[in-house]
């Protein structure tokens, strides 16, 4: 029997509402579809739910997928999806974090080239076990190569010696 207010009238589920929260969770089975498999197992969801998205993951978009993920979005509308929005939004955040730090890693080694000695030893005060002589030549060879207009070879080496200093300084 269904619940009636105090009208008399039956209350039931708003409609839009409900398709709101499908739509929602429609996406999320896309997001989850992207993920590694480590990542789905990390998020320890039901066997059925992670044959689902394995088999999703292979599948062109045609009828057949389109039932599958609205198979997936039942399966999941019964389970709890905070837990998988709170993980996808962690992990967004991470990806957000990381790429923010690559492009200062890009501005600094720009900067390096551009204004020279000055930015290196500063980079060097602040990353004291750094490989001096090695980062002076990347340096040198990358501005030349800028000079002569030839292929970012040495801008890219500058740039990876960057990123494993900084990476040696965060892991400590």
């Amino acid at each position: 029997m269904n619940e009636v207010d105090e009208n008399g009238f039956a209350i039931r589920p708003n409609k839009t509402r409900l398709k709101q929260e499908l739509a929602e969770i429609n996406a999320l089975v896309l997001q989850l579809i992207d993920l590694t498999g480590q990542e789905q197992l990390e998020l320890k969801l039901t066997a059925q739910i992670m044959s689902g998205l394995k088999q999703a993951r292979g599948m062109k978009a045609d009828n057949a997928r389109k039932r599958l993920l609205k198979h997936l979005t039942k399966l999941l509308s019964r389970e709890d999806v905070e837990l998988v929005k709170d993980y996808l939004g962690r992990r967004d955040a991470l990806q957000r974090q990381m790429n923010h730090a690559f492009q200062q890693l890009e501005k600094l080694r720009d900067r390096m080239i551009d204004e020279g000695d000055s930015v290196l030893q500063e980079f060097l005060n602040e990353h004291g076990t750094a490989d001096r002589q090695q980062l002076r030549q990347a340096l040198r060879n990358a501005r030349k190569e800028r000079e002569t207009g030839k292929p970012a070879g040495a801008g890219k080496k500058l740039f990876r010696l960057l990123r494993e200093e900084s990476a040696q300084v965060q892991g400590t």
